[in-house]
């Protein structure tokens, strides 16, 4: 035992929860986890191991996408632990295993720049950030902005009043995703970082749609669609969950086009990839 406990220690390093505590905590705590901390520990140490069903809720929480190399080595390091030797694991396993798909040197680099800058918000976090349009679309604009910004500044960019403005940086500042810096203006301690919102927790689907719902609203006030497409498609489920794969690289890709400087085009965007199963036929 070990290959698992050391897997998962990096993986939770690499997705940018820098220690066992703030991996377990700041993504919900017992209340997410289906374990305690304690013996959340003892996994990590290598003293135990989790059971089967408990490894979709450690990959969500990690952030590894369904169809990545990462998820594959996960689950060989799990297995070759629970068979307790190689010879087993080799004998009963590794004809089953097809080699995993490499990823291009440039993919790994972005990787790496995503998983340095990762800041994780808590799901308590994410809920003060979609308390309401003001709060969500100050804590975009402060954390895509190196300056500080005012909260006349704030509601002229984003189209709401000033006293909501108010209001909602105070409960950012709460939360620990704002900060007054002198001379009535502001900043957010998480400018500049890849932050990542909390998945799995529960209630996460309610607070996910509510986020969608300020998103369009803005769409429809102050933004615009550059560019929507789709396909249906009859399709293996098997098939569908290894595209997310190739989506996720894209979207981290996307991450190196963002600027934290005003220039004359500059504008909030959001891109995001869907895939949907409808109905089995």
């Amino acid at each position: 035992m070990g290959r698992f406990a050391s897997a998962l220690a990096r993986i939770r390093t690499e997705a940018g929860f820098k220690t066992a505590y703030a991996f377990f905590h700041k993504n919900g705590g017992r209340r997410v986890f289906p374990c305690t901390f304690p013996y959340y520990l003892r996994i990590e140490r290598g003293q135990a191991l989790p059971r089967p069903e408990w490894l979709p809720i450690f990959m969500t929480l990690l952030r590894i996408p369904p169809t990545d190399a990462l998820w594959r080595q996960f689950i060989v390091d799990y297995l070759r632990d629970h068979f307790g030797t190689e010879e087993a694991f080799q004998s009963a396993v590794a004809p089953l295993l097809r080699p995993a798909e490499v990823s291009g040197m440039q993919q790994q680099t972005v990787r790496r720049l995503v998983s340095e800058r990762a800041y994780h918000l808590t799901p308590e976090q994410f809920q003060t950030v979609i308390s309401d349009d003001a709060a969500y679309w100050s804590f975009e604009c402060l954390v895509n902005e190196r300056g500080a910004l005012t909260p006349a500044e704030l509601a002229r960019e984003t189209g709401e009043s000033e006293a909501k403005v108010k209001a909602s940086l105070k409960r950012l500042a709460k939360a620990k995703l704002a900060k007054a810096v002198g001379g009535g203006r502001w900043k957010s301690p998480i400018s500049g970082k890849f932050y990542v919102f909390p998945q799995g927790y529960p209630g996460h689907e309610p607070d996910r749609l509510k986020r969608h719902v300020i998103v369009d609203r803005m769409t429809s006030r102050k933004g615009a669609w550059l560019f929507h497409a789709n396909v249906v498609l009859r399709a293996e489920d098997a098939s569908m969950r290894r595209s997310i794969g190739a989506f996720t690289d894209a979207m981290e890709g996307v991450s190196a086009y963002c600027v934290y400087e005003k220039g004359e085009n500059t504008g909030l965007y959001q891109v995001e990839t869907r895939t949907r199963r409808l109905l089995s036929f």
